[in-house]
């Protein structure tokens, strides 16, 4: 079972059946790829290649090599933090049981924390000194990945073994491979042998001192140059922004941006697509089922896609459809009627509140509730919220007139999330307004997207554990 994923989106996936002693710190481990990836032009790039692979994947096999010159020392960063994190809020005793079960059931993570606990382990730690090696650590990660990227001959590169021999030479390597370029770092900084003086000059050498996102959007426009849509992924990446991933390291941070996933479902998923006319009959058929308009991708507008989702089963219908009929074939059903994430919605509020007055409209938000947090300030501020609790994770519903956010969190969130909304001007509903929520539809659709969700990221194997 997975414990957690950072996959290069705005987003930590952290299995909902984490032990309640392990939730928090796999939080932290997965919160600090995030934080790295943001930080850093290898990790944007990553970032800006992954989103563009969804419409264009001829780079997948670069994506591929990238992502393993970097994922040693991500995870022996994360996992060293990780570590440290527990020693810094459970204490030394808790530490060094966590690091003994680490070491007798995990030897490869064991090896990544060690190979940093070994240069900086002392008798004496005290909590300032713990804050300093954290500090030091995520800084030599972020050099680590922070390399001239736009140096690098991309185009020159049509496989593999044409990245390989570029990376033979000793001083590329250094300059630009960040597993070796954090090696080197953590031996010159916590090391007093002085053999590494020379390789130190050509990792510091290789440090990016332009701004990243720039640096990143110039390589994509080379790398895709002769992309067919070109245009559309410059608009994909776009949008982009490095500001909030940045933000201060801190468990609030970390909890709220992270999205249950990876639960041990055994549920065989199916999914095919029918003409519009068949998947409305569908609806009409089975009335324990509901309309799901999927999520439009930055660049991608102009496909329209619906979802037949039934609750009973795992067979979904999905069809295009054209969006000046989105009002008419709302109004030609009768089931629950479900908004994938906020773009779409957004865009069609006016006309879904003069044209379908006093109908429940949901918006499910797939991602954290930290990434929501703009869109919920924006669109449901003076609105009241109450928290569902399920077995593996919470919902929170927001509810604006008969429009409510579906959010999923992490269980026991509530003093975050509360603190969060009241600052936005929402609040929990009283008795009377708790009649506003179906609690058990909002339920029943938490669940069926759950469930396709995990089924997703169950079968999208890349990304940082």
């Amino acid at each position: 079972m997975k414990l957690g994923q950072y996959r290069f989106l705005n987003d930590t996936h952290i299995s909902v059946q984490n032990k309640n002693d392990e939730m928090q710190h796999v939080v932290h481990h997965e919160f600090i790829h995030r934080y790295l990836s943001g930080a850093s032009t290898f990790g944007v790039l990553l970032i800006m290649m992954e989103k563009t692979s969804l419409i264009d994947d001829q780079r997948k096999w670069l994506f591929d090599e990238l992502l393993d010159i970097s994922s040693k020392m991500q995870e022996q960063t994360a996992t060293f933090i990780e570590y440290f994190w527990i020693l810094k809020n459970y204490g030394k005793e808790v530490f060094n049981n966590k690091i003994k079960d680490l070491k007798l059931f995990n030897k490869k993570y064991h090896n990544y924390f060690n190979f940093i606990y070994q240069y900086v382990k002392k008798e004496d730690i005290t909590e300032d000194y713990v804050e300093d090696i954290i500090g030091k650590i995520k800084a030599i990660g972020i050099i680590s990945l922070n390399i001239k990227i736009d140096e690098l001959p991309f185009n020159t590169w049509k496989n593999k073994k044409d990245m390989q021999r570029f990376f033979s030479s000793s001083e590329n390597n250094l300059k630009y491979n960040p597993n070796l370029r954090f090696e080197i770092l953590i031996k010159s900084v916590f090391s007093d042998n002085h053999k590494n003086v020379e390789k130190l000059a050509i990792v510091l050498a290789g440090l990016n001192e332009n701004n990243i996102l720039e640096v990143c959007k110039s390589v994509i426009k080379k790398l895709y140059s002769d992309s067919a849509v070109i245009g559309v992924i410059m608009k994909r990446i776009s949008g982009f922004q490095v500001t909030e991933l940045l933000n201060e390291d801190n468990d609030m941070f970390a909890r709220l941006s992270a999205f249950p996933s990876f639960s041990d479902l055994k549920e065989e998923y199916k999914t095919e697509t029918r003409s519009l006319p068949q998947v409305l009959k569908e609806l009409e058929l089975n009335k324990d089922s509901f309309l799901y308009f999927v999520h439009l991708l930055g660049g991608l507008e102009g496909v329209t896609l619906l979802q037949y989702i039934p609750l009973t089963k795992y067979e979904d219908i999905t069809s295009p459809y054209s969006l000046v009929d989105i009002i008419p074939i709302i109004k030609s059903v009768t089931n629950p009627i479900v908004f994938a994430q906020w773009k779409l919605y957004r865009a069609l509020k006016n006309d879904i509140l003069t044209s379908i007055k006093g109908r429940k409209i949901y918006i499910f938000m797939e991602n954290s509730f930290l990434s929501s947090l703009n869109f919920i300030a924006e669109e449901f501020s003076s609105s009241k919220y109450i928290i569902i609790p399920e077995q593996e994770y919470d919902i929170v519903a927001i509810c604006n007139s008969n429009h409510i956010v579906i959010q999923m969190v992490l269980k026991d969130l509530n003093s975050d999330i509360k603190n969060q909304l009241t600052n936005r001007d929402i609040h929990p509903a009283n008795f009377i307004e708790t009649t506003q929520f179906n609690y058990q539809e909002i339920k029943n659709i938490t669940k069926a997207i759950f469930i396709r969700c995990n089924w997703a990221i169950n079968n999208k194997s890349f990304g940082f554990k």
